[in-house]
C-alpha cells in the first residue's frame, strides 16, 4: 500500500511544477513507494520528464519543413471571375505529392516551399472528404515529407495534439489542441473524423495534425464545426486510403450498396436501430435481396447504429469485392455477402420517397469543409 508520505510528496511535486508553469508528460509514477521526498531537491524534475513545451518545440522543428503554402486558381460557380485560394498543405512523398484542401482547383496551382514557388498539378480534388492531392512537377532533391500510415493511429479523447499550418499565408506555426472526439460520425461526413478544439482560421485547412506524445501523424485539418469551438481532422488511415485510390485510379473510390436508411427509435425498449427505408433500383442491395424495413446490424466488421456508421463502413470497403452484411428481418437475422460497386455520380431515385422526407440528423451547414483564404486575382 502506498504510504501517506508518497501521496503528499506527489501533491507537493505537482504544486511545485504548477508554480513553475510546467506541465509534465511522465511515464509511470513520479516517485517510488520507498522514495524519501525530503531527500529530493526542490528544483529537481522527474527523471525522463518532458514538458509540453519541449514536445511542442521538438515536434514542430521535426515536421515544419514539410508544411507548405498552396496557391490555386479557382473559378466560382456561376461566375467568370478567378479567385486565388491560399491554404496549407504538406508533402507526403519524396516524389512531391502534396495533401491539401482545395475544392475544384482549375488552372494554375503552385506550392510555396522554403520561400520558393514550385508549379504543381491537381491530381484529384474530392468534394466529399474535402481533400485534394497535388503533384509538384519538378520537386527539389532531399524533399522533406510526412509518411502516411495505412493503419489507424491510436488516439484517445483528451489527448494533446499539435497542428502546423500556414494560416493567412504566413510562415508555418504550431497550435496546441485537445482531441474532443476520436470517432466523429455524421450523415454529412463520408467517414469517421477526429474533432478537436484546434482553431481552423482562414488558410489553416490542409495542415497536418500530430499526436503530441508520440509525434505520429493523426490526420489533416479540413474545416470547422459551425457554432462550435471545434475543428475536424480526417484521420491518417482515411487519408492514406484516399491517397492510394488517387494513385491507382486517379479518383477516390466510394463503395455503394444502394440503400437509404433512417434511425428508428423504440421508446418503450429504450433502443434504436438503422432501418432500410428504400432500396435503389439496380443496386447491389436490390441484387442481393436487401429489403425495405430490414434492420442493418453489421457491415464487414463494423456494427451499424447510425447513418454515420453506415457511411464509415462503406468508406473503407473495397469497390468490386464482397463484404459480409448482417441484417434483421422480423425476428430473423440474415447474413449476406454483397458485392459493392462504385458509387454512381448521379444516384438513382429511391423507389420509396419517404427517405427524402426524413429530417437529417445534422444540417449539412453544420460542417464547413474546408476553410479557405480567398484573394482577388489581378
Amino acid at each position: 500500500m502506498r504510504s501517506l508520505a508518497f501521496y503528499l510528496a506527489c501533491l507537493a511535486g505537482s504544486a511545485l511544477m504548477a508554480s513553475q508553469g510546467k506541465v509534465m508528460l511522465v511515464e509511470g509514477p513520479m516517485f517510488s513507494d520507498d522514495t524519501d521526498a525530503s531527500l529530493r531537491p526542490e528544483s529537481a524534475e522527474p527523471k525522463g520528464a518532458f514538458t509540453i513545451e519541449d514536445h511542442m518545440i521538438s515536434l514542430f522543428e521535426e515536421r515544419q519543413a514539410a508544411v507548405v503554402r498552396v496557391h490555386a486558381s479557382i473559378k466560382e460557380a456561376g461566375s467568370t471571375d478567378s479567385r486565388m485560394a491560399i491554404v496549407t498543405g504538406f508533402f507526403v512523398s519524396p516524389q512531391g505529392h502534396v495533401v491539401t484542401t482545395i475544392p475544384g482547383a482549375q488552372g494554375r496551382v503552385w506550392v510555396d516551399h522554403s520561400g520558393r514557388p514550385f508549379m504543381a498539378e491537381c491530381l484529384c480534388s474530392d468534394a466529399a472528404s474535402g481533400i485534394a492531392i497535388l503533384k509538384v512537377l519538378e520537386p527539389p532533391e532531399a524533399l522533406p515529407f510526412i509518411a502516411l500510415s495505412a493503419n489507424a493511429v491510436p488516439c484517445k479523447q483528451g489527448a494533446f495534439c499539435l497542428a502546423i499550418s500556414r494560416e493567412m499565408g504566413l510562415a508555418a506555426a504550431p497550435s496546441l489542441g485537445i482531441i474532443k472526439n476520436n470517432k466523429e460520425v455524421s450523415r454529412v461526413l463520408p467517414t469517421e473524423y477526429l474533432r478537436t478544439d484546434l482553431s481552423c482560421p482562414v488558410g489553416a485547412a490542409g495542415g497536418p495534425v500530430f499526436s503530441l506524445r508520440t509525434h505520429e501523424l493523426l490526420g489533416v485539418q479540413v474545416g470547422i464545426v459551425a457554432q462550435s469551438a471545434s475543428s475536424l481532422v480526417l484521420p491518417t488511415e482515411a487519408l492514406r486510403k484516399i491517397y492510394d485510390d488517387v494513385m491507382n485510379s486517379k479518383k477516390v473510390q466510394y463503395a455503394w450498396m444502394g440503400v437509404s436508411a433512417r434511425l428508428d427509435h423504440d421508446l418503450e425498449k429504450g433502443s434504436s436501430a438503422l432501418v432500410v427505408d428504400a432500396v435503389d433500383p439496380s443496386s447491389p442491395a436490390e441484387e442481393f435481396d436487401i429489403r425495405e424495413g430490414d434492420r442493418l446490424i453489421q457491415i464487414g466488421n463494423r456494427p451499424i447504429t447510425s447513418i454515420g456508421d453506415l457511411n464509415a463502413a462503406l468508406f473503407f470497403a473495397c469497390v468490386g469485392q464482397y463484404v459480409p452484411v448482417i441484417t434483421q428481418r422480423g425476428d430473423k437475422k440474415i447474413s449476406t455477402d454483397i458485392r459493392l460497386r462504385q458509387r454512381p455520380e448521379r444516384l438513382p431515385a429511391p423507389r420509396n420517397p419517404r427517405s427524402t422526407q426524413e429530417p437529417a440528423e445534422e444540417s449539412p451547414s453544420l460542417f464547413h469543409i474546408p476553410a479557405l483564404s480567398y484573394t482577388s486575382e489581378r
